[in-house]
C-alpha cells in the first residue's frame, strides 16, 4: 500500500464524521483511520494514523 497524506482538516473531518456516529476517543480515532486508509491498511498504519488525527483534533483545541 502506497503512503498517503492527509490534512488536519480531513483528519478532523473523519473524526468529526465518527463522533456524529456515536463513536468517540480511541474508538472514533481509530475507526477515522481505518475508513481513510481503507480495508489494504496494517494495523501498524491504522494506528498510526490514529494518532494523527488525535493530534490534529487536539490542535484544533477539541477532545480527542
Amino acid at each position: 500500500m502506497s503512503v498517503r497524506t492527509f490534512t488536519r482538516e480531513q483528519l478532523r473531518g473523519a473524526y468529526a464524521f465518527q463522533v456524529r456516529q456515536g463513536y468517540t476517543g480511541d474508538m472514533g480515532r481509530t475507526a477515522a483511520a481505518m475508513k481513510l486508509l481503507g480495508s489494504d491498511a496494517t494495523d501498524d498504519q491504522i494506528e498510526q494514523l490514529a494518532t494523527e488525527i488525535g493530534r490534529a483534533v487536539e490542535a484544533e483545541g477539541n477532545q480527542a
